[in-house]
């Protein structure tokens, strides 16, 4: 998935729609700030390389077009006093900038491009690239690399409106966040799985507010992971969302209290 800078389509249009401006005769410094304008988008369009318009079916005529606008340009600026642009420049491209349009217009109609609207008060863009912000730095900082990933995966589902994926991903979050607290404890559970973490943590003598977050989650749904006959709407993929961040963050703030974190090295 790769963000699209939505500007950049205005500023080629603006830059391509100059070149409808092009006169015959001696041409102003207007005209080749045209000219020069366009050619660095149609070079942009033409490229083989990854950038951020990915266009495909218009490249050729884009580079029919750069051909013609760079020979222009290139004989207005070797011979600028006495050179002119004829009626056939102009005409030519006249006609490959139509051409090039009508081939993008049906391009652009084709190109997978979508509004994802913003989810209750979480910004699309939060969701989408950072939503491990829930967490407050000195939490933050307590994770492991694939509770991050997992989280980041969880807004990006909310952001798509995916419910029982954003469900898995919570899940597997605060899952990693309970094992680790069992790590810690070097408790031994008979088998691997959230539930069974969170009751020996219990009787091991975690912080009753923690465990009781961690198992509201209980009354939302079975764990999608185990029971996928089970399917979360995009409301229910939210709380769960919701409550395995602060179900985490209980966690980790009980781990402090208890001591179970490193201390940095004194230097």
């Amino acid at each position: 998935m790769k963000k699209i800078n939505v500007i950049d389509f205005y500023q080629m249009g603006n830059h391509l729609g100059y070149l409808r401006e092009v006169q015959i005769g001696k041409p102003s410094d207007k005209t080749l700030r045209f000219l020069d304008g366009a050619s660095r988008w149609l070079e942009l369009i033409s490229r083989e390389t990854d950038h951020d318009i990915e266009l495909k079916s218009c490249k050729p005529a884009a580079k029919e077009l750069l051909t013609t606008v760079n020979k222009v340009l290139a004989k207005l600026l070797v011979t600028q006093t006495s050179s002119e642009i004829t009626f056939g420049e102009v005409q030519k491209i006249n006609y490959e900038l139509s051409r090039f349009e009508t081939i993008l217009h049906q391009e652009c109609s084709e190109l997978a491009t979508y509004f994802v609207s913003k989810k209750r008060n979480y910004s699309t863009m939060g969701l989408i690239e950072s939503a491990e912000n829930e967490f407050p730095d000195s939490v933050k900082k307590r994770l492991c690399e694939q509770v991050i990933i997992d989280i980041k995966s969880a807004g990006r589902c909310i952001a798509f409106e995916l419910g029982t994926s954003a469900g898995i991903h919570s899940y597997r979050a605060l899952e990693a966040v309970a094992l680790d607290y069992v790590n810690k404890r070097e408790l031994k559970p008979p088998k691997h799985d959230l539930w069974t973490y969170l009751d020996m943590l219990e009787k091991d003598g975690a912080d009753k507010n923690a465990i009781q977050v961690c198992q509201q989650l209980r009354k939302l749904r079975r764990n999608p992971v185990t029971h996928p006959e089970d399917n979360l709407d995009l409301d229910q993929g939210i709380e769960a969302f919701q409550l395995s961040t602060s179900a985490i963050t209980a966690l980790v703030l009980d781990m402090e209290k208890r001591q179970l974190f490193p201390n940095p090295q004194q230097h």
